[in-house]
């Protein structure tokens, strides 16, 4: 798999402004590398992928998935 680093919001080039936006709209969590609970909630049941997404929205409903898909598909 090699070594990769954290993608970040802004090598993703997401507007600091929009992932703002993006949290405070949320119920549940946004997390970004580097917080407490990113390691865990990046990685996948199956071992063979390694990821490492810019923000992990863990959503608190199905308002949450909307705003964070829409989010998702504005910002690529």
């Amino acid at each position: 798999m090699g070594n990769r680093r954290d993608l970040t919001v802004s090598d993703a080039n997401i507007e600091e402004a929009a992932v703002e936006e993006l949290k405070v709209g949320l119920l549940g969590r946004l997390l970004r590398p580097g917080d407490d609970t990113y390691e865990s909630a990046r990685k996948l049941w199956n071992g063979m992928f390694d990821r490492r997404p810019a923000l992990i929205a863990r959503c608190a409903g199905t308002a949450d998935v909307v705003r964070a898909v829409t989010f998702a598909c504005n910002n690529n």
